[in-house]
């Protein structure tokens, strides 16, 4: 059985093909550009831990260098927090605290100080 198509209905399959074509084009453009879009606040959040971790390690140092030379130790204001507890008289515990930009980052590093000296015992990020 033949069926007639008027000239009305001769450009239906090829416009509705161009439709779906056309809207899941458009679907996978908006999927690929939000992972783009995303993935550029994943890579600043990342630098900003980095800086986060960097601050503190410089906070640690700062308190080490202090410790070796016998002085109180001043904590920058770029450290959220600095504690350094000396419980066990040549063994030391600092913790150090760092934000950045909403980034945190936290070190404990346990040091001897025995003939003027500083060994390194623990040195850990939490």
């Amino acid at each position: 059985m033949k069926k007639n198509f008027s000239k009305n209905q001769a450009g239906y399959v090829a416009l509705v093909s161009a439709i779906l074509v056309s809207g899941v084009m458009m679907a996978l453009a908006v999927s690929v550009s939000r992972a783009a879009f995303w993935g550029r606040f994943d890579a600043l959040a990342r630098e900003n831990k980095i800086l986060a971790q960097e601050i503190a390690k410089g906070c640690a140092d700062q308190a080490l260098l202090k410790i070796a030379k016998n002085e109180e130790p001043v904590v920058w204001e770029m450290c959220s927090d600095l504690q350094i507890n000396a419980d066990n008289d040549p063994v030391y515990e600092i913790i150090a605290r760092a934000d950045w930009k909403n980034s945190f980052a936290q070190l404990r590093i346990v040091a001897d100080r025995t003939g003027g000296k500083i060994k390194i015992l623990q040195w850990e990020e939490s």
